[in-house]
């Protein structure tokens, strides 16, 4: 597991998922990769205060955040294009123990809350 990491990430989209909820997927050439259940910290354009979000899925160079809008931080968040340009705050939090139940696990989770458990599940 890397430590934290200050990173520069390109949107890649950014898209409504259900109502009041996004997807968004971040690429960076030097490439992405996140033990599952970590988190990231967003530098928001003019918002004093990062937002952490969860990883929903981490691919080689990729990462793919889901949030839901609940103020003007991800209101500023769901409204950036593709091809924006934002900071990030890579490698936190501990992540899951995949090997405590590689043969057989349940997986309950709701909401937002859920975010994190994409990857888990594959």
């Amino acid at each position: 597991m890397k430590p934290m990491e200050k990173r520069h990430c390109t949107i890649e989209s950014n898209r409504p998922t259900a109502p009041g909820v996004y997807r968004m997927t971040l690429t960076a050439s030097d490439g992405l990769q996140h033990r599952c259940g970590q988190f990231v910290n967003v530098a928001v354009p003019g918002a004093f205060l990062r937002r952490p979000l969860s990883v929903s899925l981490s691919e080689p160079g990729r990462l793919t955040l889901l949030y839901k809008v609940v103020g003007k931080g991800t209101e500023a968040l769901a409204a950036l294009p593709e091809g924006a340009s934002l900071d990030l705050l890579t490698g936190l939090g501990n992540g899951f123990d995949v090997d405590a139940c590689r043969n057989r696990a349940l997986l309950i989770g709701g909401g937002i809350g859920a975010a994190p458990l994409h990857q888990l599940c594959r």
